[in-house]
């Protein structure tokens, strides 16, 4: 039995794939598979992946009869793994060549479910950027809503809790099985020291302005990942878990409203946006760790035209982000707390982020 099952969805990645799979058989560790699934490619992806299956016999390489997209192409190299860990591979991306040893040996000392590692993107521009997920994970672990392919999972979480790709979903299935993974899961670490090279390409699933369809798919994946927080124990178990981790999953519906500016994308994701605000079970929790505050007020009015109109005014999440939450920093320079508890003796009065407490005389009503 392998010790870690490596799976690649390959489709039209002549250019890159070379570089992917050199990545895989230069790993430091041997003791691996690598689960190949060529989802009906019109290049050479196919023939370079039957190069490298006749040089090293980790390579196993499944062929699709249909093009069914990546969730699909992942589901059959699940059927076919028998790793003791699972991790998944861009073919257009690379792994760091101690990648497989370092996170493995974290996982056979602590027999982690989820080990986690950290990644390094390679720009168009040039630039390259080294993610800090990791220091939001350490704090809370539904930090942890993207980058799933820097992580190796226990084969026997997926298994037994028969977790698959949502094959409905084109666009943000990885993220789903991801949240699936995740809230089965009771423990994981994390290495900084390790790296899944990511490389952005023009064209790629992760391109600027993505079609109607893709929006379409991408709520939906949003909304499959509330499911599954609400089917779950989580709510009951924390409630404060249970609504950070909903707000961090909200996160994707604000980014996806800025991947097509198109009047219909705009409306289907401000709808989104609304209607998942209210699916969520805690929403007096949701409002403390919402990550967009001054919106709360347009979302729960339902006004969808207002919403529309406030974030257009920003080039993307991150800028609304760091905007709103600069008007929430000066809002609470100066305030009056009327919620706090003997609110009839006392007063907190917030003033340049310092916060007093006064006592109220009987008989004042000031």
């Amino acid at each position: 039995m392998p010790k870690i099952s490596i799976i690649l969805a390959v489709y039209n990645v002549e250019p890159y794939l070379r570089r992917c799979l050199d990545s895989l058989a230069n790993q430091t560790m041997k003791d691996l598979e690598f689960i190949c699934v060529d989802d009906c490619s019109t290049d050479k992806s196919l023939e370079i992946l039957k190069e490298y299956e006749v040089k090293d016999t980790r390579f196993k390489i499944i062929t699709s009869q249909v093009n069914g997209g990546a969730a699909v192409a992942r589901n059959k190299g699940l059927d076919v793994a028998q790793g003791e860990y699972l991790s998944f591979v861009d073919p257009d991306d690379a792994l760091e060549e101690s990648f497989c040893e370092k996170l493995y040996s974290i996982a056979e000392k602590t027999h982690a479910d989820i080990v986690k590692g950290s990644i390094k993107t390679f720009n168009l521009d040039g630039k390259i950027q080294i993610s800090n997920l990791n220091k939001s994970i350490r704090k809370n672990k539904y930090a942890f809503i993207n980058r799933w392919t820097t992580a190796i999972y226990k084969r026997s979480i997926v298994v037994e809790n028969n977790i698959r790709f949502p094959e409905e979903c084109r666009k943000g299935q990885d993220v789903v099985f991801l949240n699936r993974v995740l809230l089965k899961s009771k423990t994981i670490e994390l290495v900084d020291d390790v790296y899944y090279l990511n490389y952005k390409r023009k064209g790629s699933l992760n391109a600027a302005i993505i079609p109607i369809e893709s929006i379409k798919s991408a709520i939906k994946a949003v909304k499959l990942r509330y499911d599954d927080l609400n089917n779950s124990n989580l709510y009951e178990e924390d409630k404060k878990s249970y609504a950070y981790a909903y707000s961090k999953r909200m996160k994707m519906l604000f980014n996806t409203f800025y991947q097509n500016n198109t009047k219909e994308a705009q409306e289907l994701c401000a709808n989104a946006i609304i209607d998942d605000y209210f699916y969520c079970k805690a929403m007096d929790e949701l409002d403390n760790v919402f990550l967009y505050p001054p919106l709360c007020k347009v979302i729960k009015e339902k006004d969808i035209k207002q919403l529309i109109k406030i974030m257009s005014k920003y080039k993307n999440a991150n800028e609304l982000y760091k905007i709103n939450n600069k008007i929430k920093s000066k809002l609470k320079l100066f305030s009056i707390d009327t919620s706090v508890k003997n609110r009839k003796t006392h007063k907190i009065i917030t003033f340049l982020g310092l916060k007093f407490k006064f006592k109220i005389k009987e008989g004042n009503n000031a």
